[in-house]
């Protein structure tokens, strides 16, 4: 059977990592320090969805489920929920992905296709037409993802959307960290790393002058299938940036097969 996705995790990913810098085209390797520890990504998040300055709490329990309530104890009302009783989220962020100057919440989600394999997919959830819901899907992804953040990395105006993507099963290491921008209704491929092992993916402050870094915690020991995270300390990698496009989103690539068309994510039909 497949594993369960497990929401929380990555906790703090342990030290060694591999670092860029986005300069607006690709990213640029810089040194991380020595000591670097990720922290666990926050399983409660507060996003002023309706624009009216008063914050909503999303909140991402153990079975995966997603809450959004009017307020920060947990019995605030209930505004909102998994609108599918399916639906497994492992990772929840606050931003402006879609950079139509509104916040929204970004909701990694993991969910069994026709066959029972689990495949991610990412969700926006945002406050449109007087009601919360969802308003934009992502087709299941070629190579599965498994963490992602968000920051306008080179101060443009525009968010970057960071993933770390490859595997097969929520869990898995990943081998790729890659950076897409909005597009008018989907994501684009910008800039992917080379291959590598990392646990875990975030943005950080490396040098303490308020420009974040994409930082990947390395993974020394690969368990495919493991819903436990086995994160395990590995050996930092020298990397050279490189542009790479590729088609992928609707197309069944497989993790290393490279396409020339741009990369999208598409969005998913919704009936």
């Amino acid at each position: 059977s497949a594993p369960t996705p497990r929401p929380g995790a990555p906790a703090a990913a342990q030290p060694g990592a591999a670092a860029w810098r986005w300069d607006g085209t690709a990213g640029q390797p810089v040194a991380e320090p020595a000591d670097l520890t990720l922290p666990a990504h926050p399983l409660r998040v507060a996003a002023d969805l309706r624009g009216d300055g008063r914050p909503l709490w999303a909140e991402l329990d153990a079975a995966g489920v997603v809450t959004l309530r009017d307020g920060p104890v947990h019995d605030a009302p209930l505004v909102w929920r998994n609108e599918h009783p399916a639906w497994r989220f492992t990772r929840v962020l606050a931003g402006d992905p879609n950079d139509d100057g509104r916040i929204e919440l970004m909701l990694l989600l993991w969910q069994p296709d026709e066959r029972g394999a689990l495949r991610s997919q990412p969700y926006l959830l945002g406050w449109r037409g007087g009601r919360f819901q969802v308003i934009w899907g992502g087709s299941a992804t070629a190579m599965p993802i498994q963490d992602l953040a968000w920051a306008d990395l080179d101060a443009d105006g525009r968010g970057e959307l960071v993933v770390l993507e490859g595997g097969v099963a929520p869990g898995d290491p990943g081998e790729h960290v890659s950076l897409w921008r909005w597009h008018g209704w989907g994501f684009e491929l910008a800039w992917r790393s080379p291959a590598g092992r990392w646990c875990a993916v975030a943005l950080e402050d490396l040098q303490g002058n308020g420009e974040r870094a994409i930082v990947a915690a390395s993974c020394a020991v690969d368990r495919p299938g493991s819903p436990d995270y086995n994160w395990a300390v590995g050996t930092s990698k020298e990397v050279r940036s490189w542009q790479i496009r590729e088609t992928m989103g609707r197309l069944a690539a497989r993790a290393r097969t490279w396409w020339t068309q741009p990369a999208r994510l598409a969005p998913a039909s919704r009936g």
